[in-house]
């Protein structure tokens, strides 16, 4: 079976003065008998980051707390969504 996967900067949403923004995976999954091709899907959120007037936090989705610079690091897009919070 072949795939993909990808993670990305998802959805943000804000509720009497709570941003959560959550990051999520993709995964495309095909494989091809004879001349049949089978595909799967799925997204599930993989981090929450939630942010208050007076701090940002991020989770796994397991409950683990996440240092915010270890996820700017490895999404660097995510630094203009924080800063525009």
């Amino acid at each position: 079976m072949e795939g993909e996967k990808e993670i990305f900067i998802d959805s943000c949403l804000n509720i009497a003065g709570l941003t959560l923004i959550t990051i999520s995976e993709t995964s495309l999954n095909y494989r091809r008998l004879n001349s049949l091709f089978y595909f799967t899907g799925s997204k599930r959120p993989v981090i929450t980051i939630v942010i208050t007037p007076t701090d940002k936090k991020a989770f796994s989705i397991s409950g683990e707390e996440i240092a915010l610079p270890l996820l700017i690091e490895e999404f660097p897009e995510l630094e203009k969504h924080l800063e525009a919070m």
